[in-house]
């Protein structure tokens, strides 16, 4: 966001704390929490930010502690301004802000909207750029029953919408017996985040809640070099028109699963390593 800057322009910093490290020093707005880093001009800019005093008395009370004349000061000044503004550091509008109350006052569990699981480690495939290194020596989770009364717990502090991921959410064995847990027995939304090879049944033909957005495609050796050797003849079991004629490697997908939506979703069972 710009902000028109003039000699009028007043500014307000917050009550910083400042620490030095090496050659920089650290501003720290402790109510935030906000930081940003400068030296020892900046530290003098930013003590003139008082909510109060217009820029151009700002400009030219730094000029005269530095020792330079009101063209390069106005440059020094605006310069930190614009910076501090982006990193929303300072503010125009002169208002102090409420007090940051926490960690905790923001994670309250009477707020839980969204539940995310992670199901299992294991997956069919071995991506590179895995955030949880997932791949078929993966370990398969959590019992069932347990996921269940995880879930059963979130429903009950008002969670409306659950996601489950991995590892490969569908290559657990009681995949299904879980979405309908969600779905069917909660009658909760669901979002799967699978790599789709897995997917099988008349339901992805057909249109209707499942909504399926999926990226695939592309040249064997750059699958390979994402998702492992084995990638690319899994995709391409599966393939569907590519997006917007792009030819990408296969990604990601976010399998949007409705209640009475549910059937036919998967083949059989795959073999499991764990």
């Amino acid at each position: 966001m710009q902000h028109e800057i003039t000699e009028k322009t007043i500014l307000r910093a917050p009550a910083t704390v400042v620490e030095r490290a090496g050659p920089a020093l650290v501003a720290i707005d402790p109510a935030s929490p906000n930081w940003i880093t400068t030296d020892e001009r900046g530290i003098s800019i930013l003590r003139r930010f008082d909510g109060r005093t217009p820029l151009g008395d700002v400009v030219r009370d730094y000029a005269a502690e530095v020792g330079t004349d009101v063209h390069r000061a106005w440059l020094h000044v605006e310069t930190f301004a614009r910076d501090a503004l982006r990193q929303r550091f300072i503010s125009t509008d002169g208002a102090v802000p409420q007090p940051y109350l926490g960690r905790a006052a923001y994670l309250r569990t009477d707020q839980l909207r969204e539940f995310w699981i992670q199901i299992n480690d294991f997956c069919n495939l071995a991506c590179e750029h895995c955030l949880v290194s997932s791949s078929p020596q993966g370990g398969q989770g959590l019992d069932g029953s347990l996921v269940k009364q995880t879930i059963d717990q979130a429903v009950a502090l008002g969670v409306e919408r659950f996601f489950l991921t991995g590892g490969e959410p569908l290559a657990r064995v009681d995949a299904t017996d879980l979405i309908d847990h969600v779905v069917r027995v909660h009658e909760r939304e669901l979002v799967v985040l699978t790599n789709g090879t897995l997917l099988r049944g008349e339901r992805l033909a057909e249109p209707g809640p499942v909504a399926v957005p999926f990226v695939e495609g592309g040249r064997a050796q750059l699958a390979a070099g994402l998702r492992g050797q084995q990638a690319h003849p899994l995709a391409e079991a599966e393939q569907r028109p590519p997006l917007a004629g792009q030819h990408l490697p296969p990604l990601f997908l976010g399998l949007r699963v409705a209640g009475q939506h549910r059937t036919s979703l998967l083949g059989p069972p795959i073999a499991v390593v764990s």
